[in-house]
């Protein structure tokens, strides 16, 4: 599992990694899965498990949409291509659209704005002067700064925090940087 090598002591085989404590250790059988919603990588012996073992969600291996209440502001997540409910499950109000930011929906290019983050970055300045480059570009305010401390070293999850976004907001929003390859240093 962790790739942790060790000298075997005596006859037996061990039952449990010495590293990681894993039973899992010696199987050949095991398949890689990597979650959709928190980016956890996680093996198992199964081809299609029923959870990710981190953040919980059945929609871990789907491309999903997110629906939004314009009355009340709820959310709410569906694959994409299956038929999401006419009204909102909350508060039952026909005001209920797909939020344009995901799923097949999106709107940005995600090559051009990893471009313009990388442009913005090269720019010299800090966060405050990235953003206002972003923002200028015609990128939303609060996805810009997420961008640039993103870029700037920030993990996913500290910028989540910091920001109050959900980690699934701030993943979605730093995707096209990871896909990019580029390195910001």
């Amino acid at each position: 599992m962790c790739g942790y090598g060790w000298k075997k002591r005596g006859n037996t085989v061990p039952r449990r990694c010495p590293r990681c404590n894993s039973i899992l250790w010696n199987c050949t059988d095991l398949k890689t899965h990597v979650c959709k919603r928190c980016g956890h990588k996680w093996l198992g012996r199964t081809d299609d498990p029923l959870r990710c073992p981190n953040c919980r969600s059945k929609l871990w291996d789907a491309d999903v949409e997110t629906f939004i209440c314009g009355s009340c502001g709820h959310k709410a997540l569906y694959r994409v291509g299956r038929s999401a409910p006419a009204t909102c499950p909350a508060c039952g109000s026909g005001n209920w659209f797909v939020d344009p930011k995901s799923g097949q929906d999106a709107v940005t290019d995600s090559t051009r704005v990893a471009e313009q983050v990388e442009r913005a970055f090269r720019a010299g300045g800090g966060i405050p002067a990235m953003v206002s480059i972003l923002v200028s570009e015609g990128i939303d305010k609060v996805d810009a700064e997420v961008m640039s401390r993103y870029v700037s070293g920030e993990s996913e999850i500290s910028i989540a925090r910091r920001m109050g976004l959900t980690f699934e907001e701030v993943r979605r929003l730093s995707e096209p940087i990871r896909r990019s390859g580029s390195s910001f240093n």
